[in-house]
């Protein structure tokens, strides 16, 4: 069923103010037969300040912001589209969303990881699968001389009605699929800042802020067919 995300909120908001004191996680053998989801909030809880200061001093986002699901998804705006970092495809709107929820229960834009509950009580994703599921972020050159990791499909996520999102951005969607490429590219974030490459970092940054995000309403009984890979 759906569940609220407070336990996944919990996590975020705490990384934010204490990940630049933990000790950076290690990480297990790529061989290592054991469930992703305690490596990866370890993982979570240590980068995520890290991303969040790398994003704003980027122009990701303000100095002032103080989580990364408040990061705005990426914008196309003509005048700016050489910049370093742009998108492709409109982006979310809390109004467009709440219309077309309540008219065809569906809602469809460019959005952010950094929304998604990864966290939930049924998650059996491996280790092994993670780290398989990195090559599906590889980077690929878009023209001569601009790279991009594009993020390689939609990401399905449910509400219950009554509990659809009313603010800017939303915060902890209900994610049905795809939770073992989140979690790679989290471990790609952990690569990146382990070697200080900022470039790596960019690209996992930009790739974060234009996927395509749907959000459906559903009864209970619905959102209970959720597909943890």
């Amino acid at each position: 069923m759906v569940i609220p995300a407070s336990e996944a909120r919990a996590v975020a908001d705490a990384s934010a103010s204490n990940g630049n004191h933990m000790q950076k996680p290690s990480m297990p053998e790529a061989t290592a037969d054991i469930k992703a989801a305690g490596i990866v909030k370890d993982i979570v809880a240590w980068a995520s300040p890290k991303l969040l200061d790398l994003a704003c001093a980027g122009g990701f986002g303000h100095s002032n912001i103080t989580s990364l699901a408040h990061l705005p998804p990426l914008q196309f705006e003509a005048a700016e589209a050489q910049k370093a970092a742009s998108t492709y495809k409109e982006t979310w709107h809390i109004g467009n969303c709440k219309r077309s929820l309540s008219a065809e229960s569906l809602y469809e834009a460019g959005g952010s990881l950094f929304w998604m509950d990864m966290f939930t009580s049924w998650n059996e994703v491996s280790w092994q699968q993670v780290l398989r599921a990195c090559s599906l972020l590889d980077p690929k050159p878009m023209t001569e001389s601009r790279f991009r990791i594009t993020w390689p499909f939609t990401l399905e996520t449910a509400c219950l009605q009554g509990e659809q999102p009313d603010e800017h951005y939303p915060r902890s969607l209900t994610l049905l699929h795809g939770h073992c490429v989140i979690f790679s590219w989290w471990k790609l974030v952990y690569d990146a800042l382990d070697k200080d490459d900022r470039n790596s970092l960019t690209l996992l940054l930009e790739c974060a802020l234009t996927p395509t995000v749907q959000l459906r309403v559903v009864d209970g009984e619905a959102a209970s067919v959720a597909v943890p890979w």
